[in-house]
C-alpha cells in the first residue's frame, strides 16, 4: 500500500497514511518528471560560489530552474575547485515566463561576471619605467 501524497510504501494492513492521513492506494502513478523543454538560459558561470548564490536566490524567489551540468561536476576530479574544462560552465535555465524576474534577481551576479570578463581581457601595454 502506498500513500499517494507522501509516495511512501506501507504494510498491506494499513489503510491510512500515518504521516498525512491520506487514504492509501495499491499502486502509485508514475511521478511527474520536470519539463525542461523550452527553458531559457539566464545566467552562466563556472565559479562555485556564484553557483551556490544563484541557486539560493532563485530558490528564495520560488523560481523553478535547471542548472545544466551541475551534477556532472562531481564526477570528475577537481570539478568543484574552479573551471572544469571537461564540464565547462553551468547554465542556469528557467521557464520563459520567469526569464525577466530571474534576470533581475541575478543582475548583481551577471554584472560581476561581466566585470570579471573585462578584467581578464585588460592588458597594460605600457612598460614599467625604472
Amino acid at each position: 500500500m502506498y500513500c499517494p501524497k507522501c509516495r511512501v510504501k506501507y504494510k498491506n494492513d494499513i489503510s491510512l497514511c500515518p504521516d498525512c492521513g491520506e487514504l492509501l492506494v495499491e499502486s502509485l502513478p508514475p511521478a511527474n518528471k520536470p519539463d525542461y523543454h523550452g527553458m531559457v538560459v539566464v545566467y552562466t558561470t563556472s565559479d562555485q560560489s556564484k553557483i551556490l548564490i544563484a541557486k539560493s536566490l532563485l530558490e528564495d524567489a520560488d523560481i523553478k530552474f535547471f542548472a545544466s551540468g551541475d551534477g556532472i561536476m562531481d564526477l570528475f576530479g577537481a570539478g568543484r575547485l574552479g573551471f572544469n574544462p571537461i564540464v565547462g560552465a553551468i547554465d542556469f535555465k528557467v521557464k520563459p515566463e520567469d526569464e525577466e524576474e530571474a534576470k533581475e534577481i541575478l543582475a548583481g551576479l551577471i554584472e560581476d561576471e561581466l566585470d570579471d570578463d573585462l578584467d581578464d581581457e585588460y592588458v597594460d601595454d605600457e612598460e614599467d619605467e625604472y
